[in-house]
């Protein structure tokens, strides 16, 4: 199922989603926060578009977008400063025109790889991540293309 409720004027999450809540859009909104578990309720969310909103890294639950079932997420034109925690299977990430300052892999890297084969096996999925219009001066860590094995559009 699709839920589109863009450009609704929402302050807060909307409630009580269908759990068979697939595609969620909530771009052009004033959304603030996400509250801590939102995603438990629709667990077979894969698109998931915040576009446009207030967004700020203290309105982020503490386990960020660490969905299993979420494959895009799109969180550009908000007030972010730092990378979300993502899942292994997130492979398009949109956070371009936020305030991120600095890439820190540590942090934006979803698991931890032991091993190269392992990781080509079981690592992240990303194959696309844009980050133009941050704040971000130049080096990029190199870990980024190390950690995102299968990225394949990085745009800065």
């Amino acid at each position: 199922m699709q839920l589109n409720m863009a450009k609704n004027a929402l302050r807060n999450m909307p409630p009580r989603l269908p759990a068979n809540t697939m595609q969620l859009f909530l771009d052009n909104n004033s959304i603030e926060a996400i509250p801590e578990n939102y995603f438990n309720v629709i667990p077979k969310v894969a698109f998931l578009r915040l576009n446009h909103n207030k967004l700020s890294d203290a309105g982020l639950p503490s386990k960020g977008f660490d969905v299993s079932s979420i494959l895009d997420l799109q969180l550009s034109h908000n007030q972010l400063t730092n990378f979300p925690r993502i899942n292994a299977n997130l492979q398009h990430l949109h956070l371009d025109h936020n305030k991120i300052k600095n890439v820190n892999i540590s942090v934006i890297c979803p698991t931890t790889l032991r091993a190269e084969q392992d990781a080509f096996i079981h690592g992240p999925q990303l194959s696309y991540l844009r980050l133009d219009g941050n704040e971000i001066k130049p080096p990029i860590p190199i870990d980024i293309v190390t950690c995102f094995k299968l990225l394949q559009a990085f745009i800065i």
